[in-house]
């Protein structure tokens, strides 16, 4: 990866996911000097006012000077084009189940590794099992699921189990919501629903990534429901990807 010209490619820059991390990305890099980045999208226009604005908003005006790639869905040759530029592609481009085989396919062509922030079971599954092998060949890494869901998930079971004084059984996870109004975004619906009809191809694929089950626990606890109120809490549980992800780490 030594010819590429950008160290991280953010695709999909225009779109609200993609602008908060050129926006963290900006901050972040005013703070250091070796790090070469891009924005990516379909319209040159769109990612050109995407960098004057978080420049206003920033005060950092090396913003407005950043490279811009047009790449789209639409032309599997641009994908490979960006990919070929960069050593890390964040794609910020979903629902993934939909948009996300194409741009992992470029990556792998193009030797860039893949981050994304999915939480779609279906997407990160069939992507392990499709492509491990030659992402393995081409020295290349697919990371998903590195949203706000999945990361905590990861962080505070292995928490809990290194200083948890005894045999961890069963965790929970808890989800409040801060601040006077907000909202579900649609492209977290969107993959939401996508998730919820494509269970029975999570099962197939999960047959063929997995044919030997993990053994049961010791101590199983009783079922409960997700759709419930911790009442001392104010809160309640996440029925998210999270428990799948701990799973197979």
């Amino acid at each position: 990866m030594s010819s590429k010209v950008y160290d991280i490619v953010v695709f999909g820059a225009t779109g609200y996911t993609g602008s908060v991390v050129v926006e963290q990305l900006a901050q972040y890099c005013a703070t250091v000097s070796n790090i070469t980045w891009a924005v990516a999208g379909r319209s040159d226009t769109k990612l050109e006012k995407l960098l004057a604005n978080v420049a206003d908003s920033s005060g950092l005006e090396f913003v407005r000077r950043i490279p811009r790639v047009q790449a789209s869905l639409e032309r599997p040759e641009s994908l490979l084009e960006m990919a070929k530029q960069a050593r890390i592609v964040l794609n910020c481009v979903g629902p993934y189940a939909l948009y996300g085989e194409e741009v992992v396919t470029a990556c792998l062509d193009g030797e860039a590794h893949h981050l994304d922030i999915s939480g779609e079971p279906v997407f990160l599954e069939s992507t392990q099992l499709n492509f491990n092998e030659r992402a393995k060949e081409k020295g290349v890494f697919i990371i998903g699921a590195c949203g706000f869901d999945s990361v905590p998930s990861e962080v505070g079971v292995q928490y809990t189990m290194e200083n948890f004084p005894g045999q961890v059984n069963e965790i929970e996870s808890i989800l409040r919501f801060s601040g006077e109004t907000g909202k579900i975004h649609f492209g977290t619906w969107e993959s939401a629903v996508n998730s919820f009809g494509q269970r029975n191809e999570v099962a197939e694929i999960r047959k063929k990534l997995y044919p030997c089950p993990l053994p049961p626990p010791a101590h199983r606890q009783k079922s409960r429901s997700s759709f419930r109120v911790v009442t001392r809490l104010s809160s309640f549980p996440t029925a998210l990807i999270c428990p799948p992800l701990v799973y197979f780490s």
